[in-house]
């Protein structure tokens, strides 16, 4: 038994039932359970390495450098085709019938298969809105809010994963290629040639219409980067699904959005209006109809927060940073009506301290990228290895220690929580 609450979504057509997002939770003893099943598979079970969401690992930040160190080797070698996968209502499609033959695939002994086929049995949920009720059978999909569910959705979409492994996608060098990017039903299909990425993209889609699931065309996007004798340019690959529906193409000065952050074909990560962006989201906080400790409270806990995770992932130069940190300390004075000329350590030292505790973007985010990079550096996977190598991604992870006065090279992160405490302190 489950509940589901409908949520509607903002600025949407209410009298239109896909304009609202169901959110269910089930019953707290069963959640309870299948955490600890959950836990337990995961010490015996591994996925595709392509796999980056729901599996311990920084997922985002991986997936988002591997994408950028790809396009970079792109323009000095072969050239590439890049095709971003939207599975329409990926959680909500899966068959149930799917699942076992998909843990069975993983080892999973018989008994432990039939306790995870049973709790999808009779499954129901009570539908609430507007003071009704109505009972729905669930016939389709992974439970939402069991922490099983991500367990399961890696099962099914694993053997397509390994099936693409198998086959070349953009080439790296002789020995080891890359043919597609995932995080959960987020994915990105990458070979070295158009017929190679149609390819892709066919048995992609015939493995997804097997499930009942589908692609939706119009959210996808696609790319292709041709290079010439001593340049390169971007070209649409006219990539199109088995009914002829056409993939939209990314054009050179456009920036897609994936996983938190802009990636271009042109230039890469994206990172020059981080800055603008935060004295916008600054001034909204500003002028909002609230009480100082409460704006406060909303730039600490929130807009910060937010904006560390979009500078850990561009990872912008150390300049763009210090610009960010100047920009939020100007908004925490002017709305704690302080003078510009206050101490910079009455903003950034600890509440036990009797100050404001205002997490300063120079020691988090620099700090949180270089741990992360160092972490994908030394990442075991050979493909990955071997691309990072080709685009020189050490000498720039060495760039951004030497701009935060570490010594290179960082043989533990010890030295970086040291540097976070030192500008904690200064």
């Amino acid at each position: 038994m489950n509940r589901t609450i409908l949520i509607p979504k903002q600025g949407k057509d209410s009298s239109r039932v896909e304009n609202y997002t169901p959110v269910t939770i089930s019953s707290l003893v069963c959640r309870t359970f299948w955490g600890m099943v959950d836990r337990k598979l995961r010490n015996v079970i591994t996925f595709s390495p392509r796999q980056k969401r729901f599996v311990h690992e920084t997922g985002c930040f991986n997936n988002e450098h591997i994408l950028n160190e790809t396009l970079k080797a792109a323009k000095v070698r072969n050239g590439l085709v890049a095709i971003q996968l939207d599975i329409a209502k990926a959680f909500d499609t899966v068959p149930h019938k799917a699942i076992d033959a998909a843990l069975k695939r993983l080892g999973l002994p018989m008994g432990v298969r039939e306790y995870i086929m049973n709790s999808y049995k009779d499954l129901s949920t009570t539908i609430e809105y507007s003071g009704s009720r109505t009972e729905v059978s669930l016939m389709r999909g992974v439970k939402q809010g069991d922490p099983l569910s991500p367990f399961v959705f890696n099962a099914i979409m694993d053997p397509q994963l390994e099936q693409l492994e198998q086959m070349k996608g953009y080439v790296i060098d002789g020995s080891h290629s890359l043919s597609a990017l995932a995080f959960a039903d987020d994915l990105i299909l990458i070979a070295t040639t158009k017929d190679t990425a149609q390819s892709r993209l066919d048995h992609t889609e015939s493995y997804l219409s097997m499930l009942g699931m589908r692609i939706a065309a119009e959210k996808c996007a696609s790319v292709e980067i041709r290079t010439t004798m001593d340049s390169w340019y971007i070209a649409d690959p006219d990539p199109r699904l088995v009914n002829g529906e056409k993939i939209p193409s990314s054009a050179a000065d456009s920036s897609p959005c994936y996983l938190g952050g802009h990636i271009s074909p042109w230039c890469g990560l994206q990172y020059k209006n981080l800055v603008d962006e935060l004295a916008s989201t600054l001034e909204r906080c500003w002028g909002a109809h609230l009480k100082p400790h409460q704006k406060l409270t909303l730039t600490t806990s929130h807009i910060i927060p937010h904006f560390l995770h979009k500078a850990a992932l561009a990872t912008p130069p150390i300049s763009i940073i210090r610009a960010m940190d100047q920009t939020t300390r100007n908004h925490t004075k002017i709305i704690l009506h302080l003078p510009m000329s206050t101490p910079n350590g009455l903003l950034y030292s600890g509440k036990r301290e009797g100050d404001q505790g205002i997490p300063k973007l120079e020691a988090l985010a620099s700090s949180t990228a270089l741990k992360q990079g160092i972490t994908l550096l030394n990442s075991i996977d050979p493909a990955i290895q071997s691309l990072l190598q080709e685009t020189k991604r050490e000498q720039r992870l060495q760039s951004l220690a030497k701009a935060i006065r570490l010594t290179w090279p960082i043989m533990n992160f010890r030295a970086i929580d040291a540097y976070k405490r030192r500008m904690k302190v200064d």
